[in-house]
């Protein structure tokens, strides 16, 4: 009986002990994250949180041995939980991170975990001989509407060079200027200015070598006595040195007018010699290099008398206008394959005044406020300017191109584009007009606008 009631109370407490449900597991936080981003740059930890929704949870970064709390937000209903990593945002390095949550147990934290920080990385050419345009260029998200600028190496130190802005999606070309005259081997950076500071690009080496210079030089060929008049062209290989007209007299030459080359290369300056007295006169042009001076092709300007007891003649094109006129008639002329389309050869364009004003309008203003688009910097279309000069169009069309040096590279670019070889070849367009207008402060240096209509 006694053995009874002790055995009794045993196997009840048996029972209890098997009818305990198991412990709860505690809280844990997972943390995952890209590992490695360039400065500059969002990035993200993300994980989750095995408790409750909607809890607290934060970053913290480890500073000199002790973790100081960042970014913090709360999970959502599934415990999911997003994070921007700021720390180290503009300054590269290893950085240690780890996220911490509020529990139902108290506050846990997840593993930690490294955020490498490198330099963002810029392009550019790597190789360029002396006196030609080159650039640096990169999209940095950050940097939107934001001042871009180039630092050149000096003695150890970083000295700032070219200033530009980023566009809205935070792409920049800046044009690596430093060195551009003297063969050699120059190390740059990029910096860029953000919401949360400076950035700075991986350094990058721009190796300038010694060119072989050559001078292109044109001229309408000839002219009236009294009327201006004028050669241009490209000094191949070197940009802003010293250029001089020459003209032959008594079989030596001598330098008349001097200027400097654009930033491109390209030069425009007025034949002056004999401007009085009709004749013959060959002239060339001189262009100092860093290997000494390299001339350009002779060619020859007649002056004419005036024409007298003729009625006057409608304006004709000078220079460029008169070179990109016979290139686009002699085009149309031979027939072109625009694309996959062949169009069939075209009668000549004429040359037409008012047309002549919309265009250098539009190449005077993209030289000036230093864009490119078929879209005036004062909201103007093509087709307004055009009438904006008082003609009365019945078709009208437009082309335009920056950064060529020369009409035979502008007009290769233009045949090798669909849309702009249609115009070219339109057979409804009857007259023409084309301006380039040159500034070395901008970023392409030459400004082309060619304009074709058909009168109603």
């Amino acid at each position: 009986m006694q053995l009874r009631n002790f055995l009794a109370p045993l196997v009840a407490l048996i029972v209890l002990v098997g009818l305990t449900p198991p412990a709860l597991a505690a809280p844990s936080v997972s943390a995952d994250s890209a590992g490695t981003k360039p400065v500059g740059y969002s990035t993200y930890v993300w994980g989750n949180v095995s408790d409750s929704p909607n809890r607290d949870v934060w970053t913290e970064v480890k500073l000199g041995g002790s973790w100081a709390r960042s970014q913090s937000s709360r999970t959502n209903g599934s415990g999911n939980y997003t994070l921007e990593l700021t720390y180290g945002f503009t300054t590269p390095g290893q950085y240690q991170f780890r996220v911490g949550a509020a529990t139902s147990a108290g506050t846990v934290y997840s593993k930690e975990f490294t955020l490498a920080r490198t330099s963002f990385t810029v392009s550019s050419a790597g190789s360029k001989p002396v006196g030609q345009t080159t650039y640096t260029w990169a999209t940095l998200p950050s940097a939107a509407g934001r001042s871009v600028w180039t630092e050149v190496q000096l003695s150890g130190g970083w000295g700032r060079s070219q200033v530009r802005t980023a566009n809205s999606s935070g792409y920049f070309s800046i044009p690596l200027t430093y060195g551009a005259d003297t063969p050699g081997t120059y190390t740059f950076r990029v910096g860029a200015s953000t919401p949360r500071g400076v950035v700075y690009s991986k350094p990058f080496a721009l190796q300038r070598t010694g060119g072989s210079y050559r001078v292109d030089a044109y001229s309408a060929g000839t002219k009236e006595i009294n009327q201006t008049t004028y050669t241009w062209g490209t000094v191949h290989g070197y940009a802003g040195g010293r250029v001089s007209t020459q003209v032959l007299i008594g079989g030596h030459w001598s330098t008349s007018q001097v200027t400097k080359s654009n930033g491109s290369g390209g030069f425009t300056l007025p034949l002056t010699y004999g401007a009085n007295t009709p004749g013959k006169y060959t002239f060339r042009v001189a262009a100092s290099t860093p290997t000494g001076t390299v001339y350009s092709n002779q060619f020859t300007l007649t002056r004419t008398a005036p024409a007298t007891a003729a009625p006057a003649p409608s304006p004709t094109p000078d220079g460029v206008g008169s070179d990109l006129l016979t290139a686009v008639n002699r085009a149309r002329a031979a027939g072109a394959t625009c694309g996959t389309t062949k169009m069939a050869p075209a009668r000549a364009l004429s040359w037409d005044a008012l047309l002549a004003k919309a265009a250098q309008r539009h190449s005077t203003d993209m030289a000036t406020k230093d864009f490119m688009s078929h879209t005036g910097s004062d909201g103007s279309s093509m087709s307004s300017r055009v009438s904006d000069t008082g003609y009365d169009w019945r078709t009208v069309g437009e082309n335009v191109a920056a950064g060529h040096r020369s009409v035979t590279a502008v007009m290769e670019a233009w045949m090798k584009s669909e849309g702009h070889c249609r115009n070219i070849m339109n057979p409804n367009f009857t007259e023409f007009a084309a301006a380039m207008v040159s500034n070395d402060n901008s970023t392409y240096g030459m400004y082309w606008t060619q304009t074709f209509a058909a009168p109603r």
